[in-house]
This record gives structure tokens, C-alpha cells and sequence, in this order.
């Protein structure tokens, strides 16, 4: 025998000594090193991930080590990833109590007789320790791990080694668990994986970076036949199955990184810190429907000055917010776009007016249809004025909220009393409101405050629920709670039939949507000096919250409500309802229609003779003015139009009002009622000119004062 082969023949039974001398420690060691506490296994590098209200994500931010894991129980995961890890990593797992002696034996021959390392001996209990506790590969290393994998198996059963396995393995990139990389590579859950995906899923733990599917997608192949082979050999898969699942290609379908709704998901989390899923209630269609109705006004609106802008949604069912804009553009550092401007405090202008009134029509100070003046007025240093800086004398209470007129708004706070509409708004989550009611004055009816576009749509939640106060909700699991009723139904019915008005009323409509718009309240607000445009829509479902301005406070002129805050809320509305057919409130029982005296907006008496209708509460001040001045009729006279004056309308004169001129002489009477086929026009002073659009037909005027009325009849041709 030559010297070669004797050196060759010790040299394997020096191998099959040591190995079995390893053999032997081995089993004294798995016996002995059983005894001691297990290792303290670590938390997962868990992401916290904020979906929404059907759990599609919105935003992942990525664990403390900046992996993206997201950890799922055994259960969630399909089945063939627990058979493909095994038949891969540990053929013995459910046989060996943390180490596979037969495997180290294994390994120990092979290397020894190779010179070289060519097959490893780790379990996956090992691996799970490995993922623990990471630590540079020495002997003493391995020898460490390995009494720790006997220990850990001592207090956890195989099924919950398999979970920790699954959802500690790196997957490639920042991908950490089953159930990161099953959403990045496939797009679906782990729950949903497929045998052939499993198999490439758990292939790559051998080499994450160089295996990847969306980088090395020959490679992931290769590795997935090898999978499947050792899966055919263990018995888990059928020779059919195998042949048909190993000629499948492997389909990856990346999911992009997901950055929706950032305002919100920003708020959301500061709400809820250390989360480690958020299932909000955010509803990322009507959040899509709202992003692109703001990017067509947004254009026009840089144009005009106007960089900021902010959209909520509320669902007034639940309080939940379904839909939240921060600002049209997230990324646009030049004007601050990561500025969250629907929770930041601005002056809501004249958005506030409508719970003055709610509270009004509940303490019966006044109805829809009660008449009050518009008229100069001054309280201390603080002088009221109209938008337009005139003033309009007599009007409906519903005329002066549809108008927006601020001297009505104003005395009718003062009935009311500042304190207790102070303390209402507080009790509608307007936290902002920190001073003091000698300090706001009866200028808060006109915005002097700051409140948020966010609590200002609740706030309008409650009127749109009737006048019942929730609590506004972002997390989907929370029970929506029902608070305090802040308006009786019947007030809350009032307004909505009002501001019902007010959405068809003012303002140039420049809408981008041409379906119709569907039934809604809606008000309007714009801040003094022209800073902050304001718009909140509601109906039985939804209430929308429209914002424009600049978040430095910028002014422009053209921050008007009714003009560029309105055409935004009715936009959206006319997408959520394409059809039209949004749903309304049932009128109250004891709402009823009422017959009013013109000229006091008392409830009409016997001897009023001309009157109007409106809708308002059983009960309430009758007329006694017109019976008190029957017997006193002084003679007033039209002056124009003449009786039987025929007027021809002259066609195809765009731009062009064709006015009747209204004029009555009425001696000892300060105001006048006109009055066109017996439904009133409006009111003036007696020497005041009025004009009436022409409309073909044959039309009677009847001008009205205290002292009588004065009639002639006019007919209007077409030319």
C-alpha cells in the first residue's frame, strides 16, 4: 500500500473517531445543557403599518432596525411555508430537541473529507437563536447557540419555533418575516401563498440578497426547484404535484411602497404612539375622490395666490373620518405642503353663524321666517359691517343666514348670550377656544376665534345627526359613541332646510364634475382681511370640509367663500353622489309650515293682509300691528309701472338686464313691500327705486304699507 493511501485511510478514521467522540459529546451535552433558563428572545423589528378601513396599507414606517416586519401567528400563514422551511432547513425538526446529532455528524465527515466547509449542521431552532442573538460565527459561538436551541425547546413546542422562524427570517432588502416579503413580491397575504411561492419564498434565507425574485428571478427559479425536490423526497408533495408546480413560472408582482394619505397617517400616529397597526378609518376611495378634486382647482389656485388647502370627510353616522387633505401637495417645500392645515387654527369667518341660530331657533327667540333688521349698528369699539359694506333693512331670518348678513347674526347672538355660545362650541370639540367670553364678544358669531377645518365638520357632524354630539373616530375597531344632544331635532331640521338654500345660493359655481348636485346644506365663511375661505357641506351620511388659504396667512382676494371654497365642497359631493340621489331629512312632526305677516314676520293675524310662508315650531308671537292700524289708510300711489304698461324683452342681448323700474309714492310709511303675482319681492324704503327683471307673461304688482296697497298690472312680450 502506498504512503498516499495509508495517509488518506487514517485520515478517515481519524474523521470517523472525532466524529464519533462529537457523537457522544453530543448527546451528553443535549441532555446536560437542557438544565438552565432559556434565552430571552428579543422582540421583533416590528413596522408599524396604518391601513385603512378595509386594511389596505396607507403608510409603513419601518421597526427600529428599519426592517419592515409585520408578524403573523402560524395560522395565518399558509401551510406549504411551514413544510417548505422544514424540507429545506431541517428535514429531522419534529425528530431532534434543538440539535440534530445525525446532522453534525454529517457535517463534520463531509467537511473533514472535503477540506472545506460544504454542508452545515444548523436547525431551524439553531437559526431562530442565530436571528436572536447575533453574534460573529466562532466555535464558542456555535457551541453557545447550540446549548441555548436545547434550552429554548424546552419551554417553546415546534409549532411556535416554526412562527418565530417565519417571522424573524430576512427575506431580502428590508424585508423581514413571511408575511413583508409575501406582500412585497406577491401581492397577497401569507395566508394566500401558493405552494410554488412558498417554495421560493422560503429558498431564500440561504442567500436573501443574491436570491432575491425581483432581482434574481433565475436564481429564485433554481432555488425553488430545489426546494420542491426536497419537498417530493420528505413525501409532502406528490411526483404530479411537483412536475406541475416546478414548470410553473414564478410570477412576482412587486407592490410599490406605499405613501397615501400623509397628512392623516402623520396625525394618526401621533395619536396612536407605539402602535403596531392602525386599522383606520379612512376609506381610500372617497380619499382618491377628494386628492383629484382638489388637483383640478389646484392649478387655478396657485394662479390666484392661494397655495394652501385642506379637505375633510367625515361620515356622520359614525363620527368616523373617512378622508383627510393637508394640503394640495405633501412634497412642495416652497409653501410649507407637510404643514397639516385641517388641524391648524384659523378664523372660520362667518361658518360659525348657523349654530347662533340653532340655539336661537331652541330658546324660540326666533324662526326661519322671523323678520329681522340689517342696519348700521356699534358695540363699544367694535362696529359690525356686511361683506359688501351695505345694508339691506328688513329680512327673513332664513334670508339673513343664506345672505351670510352679519348685523342679524350679531343681535341674534346678543339674545343668546356669548357665554352659553361659547360654552356650546366647547361642548362640539372646538378645543381651540381658550379665552375667556368678555374677550370674543359678539364677534364671535363672525369668527373672531380660531378653531380647525377638523373640529369645524364635527361640529357641523352634530347638526347633520339632528343635534346629536359624537366624538370624532380614526381607528375602524373603536365603537362610535353617541354624546349629548347640543340642538333639539327640531332646530337642527330648521337649519338644514336653510342651509339646503344656501348650497344653490351665491357665488360663481366653476365646477369640474357636470352630474348634478345632489340635495345638501352648506355654508360658507371667509376670515377679515381676506385670509381663509371656508365651505362645510353635509346630508344624513357625510359632512365635507372644505379649507383654502395660505399657511403663512397670506391674504388674496379672491379667499371668498361662496367663490372658491364652495365650487370645491359641491364638487365633491357631486362624486360621491353622480347620480344625484343623495338621501334627506324627514321633517319633524312638530315642524310645520306658517302663514307670517309681511310686514312684521310675526305670525300672520285676521287683519294682516299680505303674507308669507315658512317653516317653523308650533306656537310663537301672533301679528297684532295690522289690526291696531286698520281705519288709519292713507292713499299710496305706483308710480311706475303705469297701469297696463306692456313691456317687450328684447332677445339676444348677452350681458344685458332688461329691469322694471319700481316706484311708489307713500306718504307717512318709512318702508314698502312689493309684491309680484301676490309672492313677495322684497321690502325698501318708500322713496326707494326697485328694479324687476323682465319675464314674458301677464304679472300684477301690488306695492304694500301700513296705511294699504296700491296695485296695477303689466304685461312682458318676448321681442
Amino acid at each position: 500500500m502506498s504512503g498516499a493511501s495509508m495517509k488518506v485511510r487514517a485520515t478517515r478514521n481519524g474523521v470517523i473517531l472525532c466524529a464519533l467522540f462529537l457523537g457522544v459529546g453530543g448527546v451528553v451535552l443535549s441532555v446536560v445543557w437542557r438544565d438552565g433558563s432559556p434565552p430571552v428572545l428579543r422582540a421583533y423589528p416590528r413596522a408599524t403599518q396604518v391601513c385603512d378601513r378595509y386594511g389596505a396599507p396607507l403608510r409603513i414606517i419601518l421597526g427600529e432596525t428599519g426592517m419592515d416586519c409585520r408578524p403573523v401567528a402560524l395560522e395565518q400563514c399558509s401551510p406549504w411555508l411551514a413544510k417548505a422551511l422544514i424540507a429545506a432547513e431541517d428535514k429531522r425538526f419534529y425528530r431532534h430537541r434543538g440539535i440534530d446529532l445525525f446532522a453534525i455528524l454529517r457535517a463534520v465527515l463531509l467537511n473533514s473529507w472535503h477540506g472545506r466547509i460544504t454542508s452545515g449542521a444548523s436547525t431551524i431552532t439553531t437559526q431562530v437563536v442565530k436571528m436572536n442573538q447575533p453574534a460573529s460565527r466562532t466555535w464558542r459561538t456555535k457551541l453557545r447557540e447550540a446549548r441555548a436551541a436545547c434550552q429554548l425547546e424546552t419551554r417553546m413546542d415546534k409549532p411556535a419555533i416554526i412562527e418565530r422562524y417565519l417571522n424573524h427570517v430576512s427575506l431580502g432588502g428590508v424585508r423581514v418575516g413571511v408575511e413583508s416579503a409575501a406582500l412585497y413580491y406577491f401581492g397577497k397575504h401569507a395566508s394566500d401563498l401558493s405552494l410554488a411561492e412558498a417554495a421560493a419564498l422560503m429558498g431564500l434565507p440561504q442567500a436573501p440578497s443574491r436570491l432575491r425574485p425581483d432581482r434574481h428571478i433565475q436564481r429564485t427559479h433554481t432555488r425553488r426547484h430545489y426546494v420542491l425536490g426536497q419537498m417530493l423526497k420528505c413525501g409532502m408533495i406528490t411526483e404530479a404535484l411537483y412536475t406541475r408546480t416546478v414548470s410553473a413560472p414564478v410570477e412576482i408582482f412587486p407592490r410599490r411602497e406605499v405613501f397615501d394619505a400623509p397628512h392623516f397617517c402623520d396625525y394618526i400616529l401621533q395619536q396612536e404612539p407605539g402602535a403596531d397597526m392602525v386599522r383606520s378609518t379612512l376609506d381610500r376611495n372617497i380619499q382618491r375622490t377628494i386628492e383629484e378634486v382638489l388637483s383640478v382647482y389646484h392649478a387655478r389656485l396657485a394662479r390666484q395666490g392661494i397655495h394652501g388647502a385642506a379637505i375633510v370627510v367625515i361620515e356622520v353616522e359614525s363620527g368616523a373620518v373617512r378622508a383627510m387633505v393637508g394640503s394640495p401637495d405633501f412634497f412642495d417645500a416652497a409653501h410649507d405642503g407637510q404643514y397639516n392645515c385641517a388641524v391648524a387654527p384659523r378664523s372660520p369667518g362667518s361658518a360659525l353663524k348657523p349654530f347662533v341660530y340653532a340655539m336661537a331657533f331652541d330658546q324660540a327667540i326666533c324662526m326661519p321666517g322671523s323678520m329681522i333688521r340689517d342696519e348700521a349698528m356699534a358695540y363699544r369699539q367694535f362696529v359690525p359691517e356686511n361683506y359688501d359694506q351695505t345694508f339691506s333693512g328688513q329680512r327673513t331670518v332664513r334670508e339673513a343666514l343664506v345672505q351670510s348678513l352679519n348685523i342679524p347674526a350679531v343681535k341674534v347672538l346678543e339674545r343668546v348670550g356669548v357665554w352659553p355660545f361659547l360654552q356650546r362650541l366647547k361642548s362640539l370639540g372646538i378645543t381651540t377656544l381658550t379665552r375667556g367670553a368678555d374677550h370674543y364678544g359678539v364677534g364671535l358669531a363672525l369668527g373672531g376665534c380660531e378653531v380647525t377645518l377638523l373640529a369645524l365638520c364635527n361640529a357641523y357632524a352634530c347638526l347633520a345627526r339632528l343635534g346629536e354630539y359624537a366624538p370624532v373616530r380614526f381607528c375602524e375597531e373603536e365603537t362610535p359613541v353617541v354624546g349629548a344632544r347640543m340642538f333639539s331635532k327640531d332646530a337642527a331640521y330648521m337649519m338644514a332646510d336653510i342651509l339646503k338654500d344656501s348650497a344653490r345660493w351665491g357665488g360663481i359655481d366653476t365646477s369640474s364634475c357636470h352630474a348634478p348636485l345632489p340635495l345638501i346644506a352648506l355654508k360658507t365663511g371667509t376670515s377679515s382681511g381676506l385670509r381663509d375661505a371656508w365651505s362645510v357641506a353635509y346630508n344624513p351620511e357625510y359632512v365635507v370640509g372644505v379649507w383654502l388659504g395660505n399657511p403663512d396667512g397670506a391674504p388674496s382676494e379672491h379667499l371668498v367663500g361662496a367663490q372658491a371654497a364652495a365650487p370645491v365642497a359641491r364638487d365633491i359631493f357631486r362624486h360621491l353622489y353622480p347620480a344625484g340621489d343623495s338621501p334627506w331629512y324627514a321633517r319633524p312632526a312638530s315642524v310645520v309650515q306658517q302663514s307670517r305677516c309681511t310686514k312684521t314676520g310675526r305670525l300672520a293675524g285676521r287683519a294682516c293682509e299680505t303674507t308669507y310662508e315658512d317653516i317653523g315650531c308650533t306656537g310663537g308671537q301672533v301679528c297684532m300691528d295690522c289690526a291696531a292700524g286698520r281705519g288709519r289708510h292713507e292713499k299710496i300711489q305706483i308710480v311706475s309701472p303705469a297701469p297696463g304698461a306692456q313691456f317687450r324683452k328684447v332677445q339676444g342681448l348677452p350681458g344685458v338686464t332688461q329691469d322694471v323700474l319700481l316706484k311708489a309714492r307713500a306718504p307717512g310709511s318709512r318702508e314698502v313691500y312689493w309684491f309680484i303675482n301676490d309672492i313677495f319681492y322684497c321690502v325698501a324704503r318708500a322713496d326707494e327705486a326697485v328694479y324687476w327683471p323682465l319675464e314674458k307673461g301677464a304679472w300684477r304688482i301690488t306695492c304694500s304699507t301700513d296705511s294699504g296697497d296700491a296695485i296695477v298690472e303689466v304685461t312682458v312680450e318676448d321681442g
